[in-house]
């Protein structure tokens, strides 16, 4: 968050990871004079500071674990929290002790609004490239040139029948040439979902020209 601790001692565990426009880093990935992905509390936005200082220490001691079903988080005696004022769209900063007596359930903000211009693309787009990146595969070089670099996803037609139909809408709403096969694996059977060479190519191209910053946004 981008307010300035006080000195040390406030401190996560050593597994916890920060974000940064590079992606996700840990403790002693990050050094002074980083950017780092910052909630602004009073805003409720996402945005860019510059690392002051980097503070680590061995500890032996009591933790507090705040968890729930998106988050799991532990950290030392004394820590500040982040957490969404009751009844308001406001949020406060609390040390960890404070928010443990607290009888109602709390909101932690995971996300912020984004600040970012828009991007010139599509939610369609958006919404395939996404398809690619989590359930997608690409074909590595082999006997069968044809065949390097093809783009596949992969889903339950069945167990997951929306996103199934969702996939293949899109994929026919760029008029994206594709095929099929049943597969089955350790667990139940999924669609195969591969497309051709030209589409196949035309889905590297957007990612070619996205460029990193591009797809951090993404």
């Amino acid at each position: 968050m981008n307010v300035p601790t006080r000195v040390g001692f406030q401190c996560m565990s050593e597994d916890t990871e920060i974000l940064t426009p590079e992606g996700w880093k840990g403790y002693d990935e990050v050094e002074k004079g980083d950017t780092i992905k910052t909630f602004n509390v009073e805003e409720g936005i996402i945005e860019d500071q510059e690392v002051n200082r980097v503070f680590k220490r061995k500890y032996e001691g009591e933790m507090y674990n705040l968890k729930n079903r998106i988050q799991d988080q532990l950290i030392s005696p004394e820590h500040r929290v982040v957490r969404k004022k009751f009844n308001s769209k406001g949020y406060i900063v609390e040390p960890i002790e404070e928010v443990e007596e607290l009888k109602s359930p709390i909101v932690v903000p995971v996300a912020g609004q984004n600040s970012n211009d828009d991007l010139e693309i599509s939610d369609e787009k958006i919404k395939l490239m996404a398809w690619i990146i989590g359930e997608g595969s690409m074909d590595t070089a082999g006997d069968n040139y044809r065949s390097c670099n093809r783009v596949s996803i992969y889903q339950s037609a069945i167990k997951n029948k929306d996103n199934y139909e969702e996939i293949k809408g899109l994929l026919n709403h760029f008029k994206l040439d594709f095929s099929e096969f049943t597969q089955k694996g350790l667990g139940d059977e999924v669609q195969r979902i591969r497309m051709d060479a030209e589409s196949s190519k035309k889905i590297h191209e957007w990612f070619t020209h996205a460029g990193q910053d591009w797809l951090c946004t993404l």
